[in-house]
């Protein structure tokens, strides 16, 4: 079968998708409900203590640490839930290999459950490839999907990264799946071994095909493998896999690399960070209609140099405008409001008071905000959930831009 048969188009990718997302509901639940109890037994502590009045910042950030992890562990398993349902395919950009599976390790261990244990293995400095983050993503999703299938009784997946350029003798001897011939020049490879079933050598050849499964009707989409392949063709990479039945098989991914290219520094300093960011007593008409999240960051902007004025509905939102235009400096609102749009009111102001900054956040997916059109509007936005740092850079940097 040709190659061009073999590429796999968007839509049976989001078919796919959509089978490892209902694979992750049921990890992600148990693990919410364990943080949920994190939260709320160190919450209760410190409400216990502040009743007690055994007080003192020691014991109150030995309850507020944990619920901050707790926090930081929730969120960055919403953003990977919504960076697997997305559905731009289009992006590129440059792809720390590394970074990006330590990022997704938390989704894996959700998958595989307690009875698989994961050995990972990566390089100190692994080259960076151009790439679609979700594409890349899925590709080791739909392979521990598969590993996990292959491993009922538990057993071990190995996922190993490695710097490796690749002559034409070498090229030579990987066996690439439909691909002729692998172009000598410098990859990362990714090595995806488990130990399983293995795969049996007269199906071996059929295994990237689109709907092949040997699993039982009803059971997945039979696009595993298919969309990985079909993903990493369009990375322009190659993959081989070598199986043996009862003790296992391994996947072999190469993605071409780009050179010259280094990682931002992060500001490690979160004080100091924080203080760059500070306000300068301007106002900030603040419009959220969930009561808690509007208390805490009018007090998280309070408390760094801002003048608040918050409120839970949009017509009260526009009266205050119509009172103190003059003052405002920046309008900061949820997308998506009990009485209307936070971005329908963005366009208000634009046309009626553009002096106004303007800021938008949302905790739904880039597709149900249309974040396509935010953007072409050349509004700022800020996704939930944010952390202080955040949000006051993105603050002050809306408010200090030019327009």
């Amino acid at each position: 079968m040709e190659k061009s048969e073999k590429i796999i188009d968007d839509s049976a990718i989001v078919e796919q998708k959509y089978e490892s997302i209902a694979r992750l509901i049921s990890g992600v639940a148990h693990d919410f409900n364990n943080i949920i109890s994190i939260i709320m037994g160190n919450a209760q502590m410190c409400l216990y203590k502040l009743d007690k009045k055994d007080v003192n910042a020691q014991s109150l950030r030995d309850y507020l640490n944990p619920i901050m992890n707790a926090c930081e562990r929730a969120s960055k398993i919403i953003k990977q839930l919504l960076v697997t349902t997305k559905r731009d395919e289009v992006e590129f950009k440059i792809v720390n290999m590394n970074t990006l599976l330590r990022n997704l390790m938390k989704l894996i261990k959700e998958l595989i459950g307690e009875n698989i244990e994961i050995v990972s293995q990566f390089t100190d400095e692994t080259w960076y490839i151009l790439g679609n983050e979700a594409n890349l993503e899925q590709v080791f999703l739909n392979l521990t999907i598969n590993a996990k299938d292959a491993m009922p009784d538990g057993g071990k997946i190995f996922i190993k990264t490695e710097n490796v350029e690749i002559d034409e003798d070498i090229a030579e001897k990987i066996g690439a799946i439909y691909a002729p011939k692998v172009e000598p020049g410098k990859y990362i490879k990714i090595t995806f071994k488990d130990t399983g079933t293995g795969i049996p050598e007269d199906i071996m050849e059929k295994i990237f095909e689109p709907y092949f499964s040997t699993k039982p009707k009803g059971i997945g989409t039979g696009l595993g493998l298919a969309v990985v392949h079909g993903i990493v063709d369009k990375h322009h990479g190659y993959i081989s896999v070598e199986s043996e039945k009862g003790k296992g098989t391994s996947f072999y991914i190469y993605f071409p690399v780009i050179t010259d290219v280094r990682e931002q520094k992060l500001i490690k300093d979160t004080k100091d960070f924080i203080e760059q960011y500070q306000g300068n007593g301007e106002f900030i008409l603040y419009l959220e209609d969930e009561d808690e999240l509007r208390n805490i960051v009018s007090k998280i902007l309070s408390s760094n140099g801002y003048r608040v004025i918050s409120c839970k509905y949009r017509k009260d939102a526009e009266k205050i405008v119509g009172e103190h235009d003059d003052k405002i400096s920046l309008f900061f609102a949820d997308i998506v409001l009990i009485d209307g749009s936070g971005f329908d009111m963005a366009e208000w102001l634009r046309k009626n008071y553009s002096r106004i900054k303007i800021l938008l956040t949302s905790g739904y997916s880039e597709s149900i905000i249309n974040l396509k059109k935010i953007i072409a509007r050349k509004f700022k936005f800020i996704p939930k959930p944010y952390s202080i740092i955040e949000l006051l850079k993105e603050i002050k940097e809306t408010i200090e831009k030019k327009d």
